[in-house]
């Protein structure tokens, strides 16, 4: 059984779980998400905008450390769902954003200009070391709050409400396929780089021929204990087939 990584806990206060060094779930942490403006009666909460800002700083920093495809393709949509939430969002809010710990750590302002801090997940390994390991979250996790809020808002155009969705369901979608390929060029938390490339093909039901799913109600997917979406019966034997085959033609071609 899989593990659905966050909750609503009353209104637009979410809870997020948090994973430790050994892939363990720890304390949750709580935060209040606001797609109103402050005057609107809504208790304060962050605005989506700077939830996407921290995201891309992160992203940022990920990619400097080991750079891939899927990464920069993170960033691109990213990129284009934030100027769509500062449309939704109408008041343009101030996006105060304070980098404690350079891609873990960040401080954010809410809608009444009240600090909170979001701690993502600080793990070492073959690329980085850190003196200081601490549980958090993962980018994945607040992703997935960013897109339940909006999926309940009535703010702003819904055709924007649809596109910003989609972008951020994109930028998950990356970030899981990424994930998946390093599990299976067997690069895990190691300094290996991985066949990063797209490998693009023009039909359903997944838009990757490596990658058994696509953006589609991602959100929706269960994960496992290490915070990664679960390949189901089917999917998983998929993706067995495929690699056994991938692995027979690099043998051929080794041999010619």
């Amino acid at each position: 059984m899989g593990l659905k990584m966050e909750t609503v806990k009353a209104g637009r206060l979410y809870e997020m779980q948090q994973l430790g060094s050994g892939g363990h779930i720890g304390k949750p942490q709580t935060i209040w998400v606001s797609d109103k403006e402050p005057w609107d009666g809504e208790p304060a909460g962050i605005p989506l905008s700077t939830l996407a800002k921290v995201l891309i700083l992160r992203t940022r920093h990920l990619n400097e450390i080991l750079p891939c495809e899927e990464t920069m393709s993170v960033l691109w949509y990213l990129g284009a769902g934030i100027d769509i939430l500062r449309l939704i969002e109408g008041f343009a809010p101030t996006m105060r954003i304070a980098e404690t710990v350079r891609g873990h750590v960040y401080t954010l302002w809410d809608t009444a200009g009240i600090p909170h801090t979001i701690s993502f997940v600080r793990r070492g390994s073959g690329v980085v070391k850190y003196r200081k390991e601490w549980p958090g979250i993962q980018s994945q996790e607040l992703l997935r709050v960013m897109i339940a809020v909006l999926k309940t808002s009535n703010r702003g155009n819904p055709d924007l409400r649809r596109t910003a969705i989609d972008d951020l369901r994109r930028a998950l979608f990356f970030y899981e396929a990424r994930a998946l390929r390093r599990k299976s060029d067997n690069a895990g938390r190691t300094a290996k780089m991985h066949d990063s490339s797209e490998r693009l093909r023009p039909w359903r039901p997944h838009p990757f021929e490596d990658v058994p799913f696509d953006h589609e109600d991602i959100e929706y997917r269960l994960v496992g204990a290490d915070g990664h979406i679960l390949l189901s019966g089917e999917e998983g034997q998929w993706f067995m087939e495929y690699h056994l085959r991938r692995i027979a033609e690099n043998a051929k071609q080794k041999a010619a």
